[in-house]
């Protein structure tokens, strides 16, 4: 089908669309402005019914109110009669009584008559509004029913019109069907071989920024390794190296206890020597012999004392080793803490960028890939060209020919 073909379908589709709109809005306008009209009408009705109702209630309300009265006057004048007969004359009293009791019989039927004329009344009204809302009702619906046959009618018309055109435009349609699916199928021929060359590239562009990734993770990975290695080379040589304090340590103490030994062997020695010697047998003669032990014990007391300070001096030392020792453990503990929170910090903030920047590496890449299979299909057919213009020419120089 031609342009112009297809233009003037188009045309007349649209046309039959804005004809059949135009008819609705038109059908729906006259229906919208007829149920105003009803609605204002049943307005002007249900007041008119409302104020006469009222008006009926307020005359009856009157009406009932001096009947009301006028039988109780009656009926004090009635008994006041009564009493005044009865104590006049008690058989007329009686007969009087008879009569006034019928009297009220009859009013009695009389009233009970009359409510029920006026229920039946109020319910006729009632069958009477019913009525007449069922045959609204049925007006309504049966204009609905006439505007929907007229939409109807506007809407086959137009249709009708339509399908002439289809069918004088059939032939041509068919025609450029048929052109347009072969042209189609060539695009998706060649679109099908376009998306598994881009497929292509775009796999050896993931396949690309993976293995890049992954070659930054392992990097990162045996980085990580060897400042963990050294670290704790690091440690184990502190810890070595405050581990070797201990046995200078214990040396000096011996040392110290060996000197106070041996002081003590030498001043026990010249304590003997001059308690042996003349001063020292006059004064043992003249004091007494627990003189010189006591002065004996009181050495050896103050050696001991030395000795017991060497000792806590040195279990002080060995505390403070030890606590230094803990100490520095615990810092190491921190320490390694630390490097692996990092490293882990690191891994995933690596593994974060990794996946934020792969969609962008991956067309990045894949263009590139792109690019070079393009240069390479030119290049190529640059040579196939080259290779049949080559052949043209050997089969023009043949001799042969």
């Amino acid at each position: 089908m031609s342009t112009d073909g297809r233009a003037r379908q188009r045309a007349a589709f649209a046309r039959v669309q804005r004809e059949k709109r135009e008819a609705e809005q038109a059908a729906r306008t006259k229906v919208a402005k007829q149920q105003q009209r009803d609605a204002a009408r049943k307005t002007r009705e249900r007041r008119t019914a409302q104020e006469k109702r009222r008006e009926a209630d307020t005359a009856k309300r009157d009406a009932a109110r001096a009947a009301s009265i006028k039988q109780n006057a009656q009926r004090r004048s009635a008994q006041s009669r009564y009493e005044f007969n009865r104590r006049a004359n008690p058989a007329r009293a009686a007969v009087v009584l008879t009569v006034l009791r019928a009297a009220r019989a009859f009013r009695e039927q009389e009233q009970r008559r009359t409510a029920d004329q006026r229920r039946n009344q109020a319910q006729h009204r009632r069958d009477q509004a019913r009525q007449e809302f069922t045959r609204k009702a049925d007006n309504a619906k049966r204009r609905e029913a006439t505007r929907s046959a007229a939409s109807r009618a506007v809407r086959d018309a137009g249709l009708r019109r339509v399908a002439e055109q289809q069918k004088k435009d059939a032939a041509r349609k068919e025609f450029n069907r048929q052109a347009d699916l072969r042209k189609a199928e060539a695009m998706k021929a060649q679109q099908q071989r376009r998306d598994a060359q881009a497929s292509v590239v775009r796999r050896r562009a993931e396949e690309f920024v993976r293995a890049r990734q992954a070659q930054q993770k392992a990097e990162q990975l045996q980085e990580h390794r060897r400042q963990t290695a050294q670290l704790r080379t690091q440690h184990r040589e502190e810890i070595k190296t405050q581990r070797a304090n201990d046995a200078p340590t214990l040396d000096r103490h011996h040392q110290a206890i060996k000197r106070i030994d041996a002081a003590e062997l030498r001043k026990l020695a010249d304590f003997d020597n001059r308690r042996a010697g003349l001063v020292g047998r006059v004064a043992e003669m003249v004091r007494g012999k627990a003189h010189f032990d006591q002065q004996r014990q009181g050495l050896q007391r103050g050696f001991e004392a030395d000795r017991i300070k060497q000792h806590r001096d040195l279990e002080a030392l060995k505390e403070r080793q030890f606590a230094g020792l803990q100490t520095t453990r615990l810092r190491q503990a921190h320490e390694r803490k630390a490097i692996f929170e990092r490293h882990r910090h690191e891994r995933r903030e690596q593994s974060k960028g990794h996946e934020r920047e792969r969609p962008g590496l991956v067309r990045q890449h894949q263009h590139a890939f792109q690019r070079v299979a393009d240069r390479q299909q030119a290049q190529a057919k640059e040579r196939q060209q080259d290779q049949q213009q080559s052949q043209g020419q050997q089969r023009e120089h043949s001799p042969g020919r």
